[in-house]
């Protein structure tokens, strides 16, 4: 009887069965960084707004902008924005971003006029004064000629312009996130982890 046997190199077969075990590790590594990215984006967005005067607030803003996964099963979620992870929840971040108008509850709204900082309880010395126009301004006195300086307005309402600090990076970021889901760049990044995995002789962090 004859024996039949049968070689097959099948290093090849088994390389694309390492990079189908590790599609979920590359979905997970490239929205890690897309999620990371996408903070300093919008901390940039938001410090940007402080300094075109356009969010006053914008300072507490920028600091509490966090990024969280959350996986259950084989669904990854990736939260991005603020009180989440380990930072605090703003709650002007939305009305910052979409505009709308904020009115007085109990009292009136103490807007900062300038280059003003803090609040009215941090000037004792001030007082306040009816402008021309109707407003009720708190102001201090300064200089050796005692000019009036205005330093806070009172309001019942206020209207804020959108300045879409979030929702319009966030747009770009999830387009761009929409390209790297894309499934063959997905299955590239899975094959370069293989790549690297077969040439240090052991699995990826």
């Amino acid at each position: 009887m004859t024996d039949v046997r049968i070689e097959r190199d099948v290093t090849a077969a088994l390389r694309k069965t390492a990079t189908a075990l590790n599609i979920p590790r590359a979905v997970r590594k490239l929205t890690t960084a897309w999620g990371a990215e996408s903070v300093q984006v919008l901390k940039r967005s938001a410090a940007e707004q402080q300094r075109s005067g356009q969010g006053r607030k914008t300072g507490n803003l920028a600091r509490n902008i966090g990024l969280e996964l959350r996986a259950a099963g084989e669904v990854l979620s990736i939260v991005v924005g603020t009180g989440v992870g380990n930072t605090k929840s703003v709650v002007y971040a939305r009305i910052q971003d979409e505009g709308g108008t904020i009115r007085k509850k109990d009292k009136r709204l103490t807007i900062p006029l300038g280059q003003t900082k803090g609040r009215i309880s941090d000037y004792s010395d001030g007082f306040f004064v009816r402008s021309i126009a109707g407003n009720l301004l708190y102001c201090q006195r300064v200089g050796k000629a005692g000019k009036l300086k205005p330093l806070f307005v009172l309001k019942d309402e206020v209207r804020l312009p959108p300045t879409f600090w979030f929702s319009g990076p966030m747009r770009r970021r999830v387009e761009y996130l929409e390209q790297i889901m894309a499934p063959d760049y997905i299955y590239m990044q899975a094959e370069a982890m293989t790549q690297a995995q077969a040439q240090s002789g052991g699995s990826e962090g």
